[in-house]
């Protein structure tokens, strides 16, 4: 007797097997939903205080610039290309509302907004190795 012929014969099988699979999937969605595992968003982003020459992680929250210790803190996003060590691809800060990105260790007057700022978000890997470098987060 195949499966279907045992399902017709005793339908209250077919009728617990759908109702456990429905059970099964509203727990797996109520666990996902409160947060259950890795987190879904992140809460941390890096920022820097020395035009990214180091930089340190805080509440993604935070809206550059801002104070730390006494000094101004920007934002920095932090990349990686294979095999190669972590370094810090462009710095972000807002200005009487509009965010503005530059290069690192270009001194003060480096700061781009617009869409020529937006090139600055193209990462390529240094020393030759090839491809775009992949963003690292905290």
């Amino acid at each position: 007797m195949g499966v279907r012929e045992t399902l017709n014969e005793k339908p209250a099988i077919a009728i617990g097997g759908t109702i456990g699979i429905i059970v099964l999937g509203l727990i797996f969605v109520t666990y996902e939903l409160s947060g259950g595992g890795a987190p879904h968003f992140p809460t941390k982003s890096y920022y820097s205080v020395d035009d990214g020459a180091s930089y340190f992680s805080d509440d993604i929250k935070l809206v550059p610039p801002f104070d730390h210790d006494g000094k101004q803190a920007v934002r920095v996003y932090v990349y990686k290309c294979e095999g190669g060590k972590e370094f810090v691809g462009f710095l972000e800060r807002y200005k009487n509302g509009i965010r503005e990105l530059k290069a690192p260790l270009t001194g003060d007057k480096g700061w781009l907004k617009g869409p020529i700022a937006d090139k600055l978000t193209l990462i390529p890997c240094p020393d030759g190795a090839s491809g775009l470098a992949q963003p690292v987060m905290p």
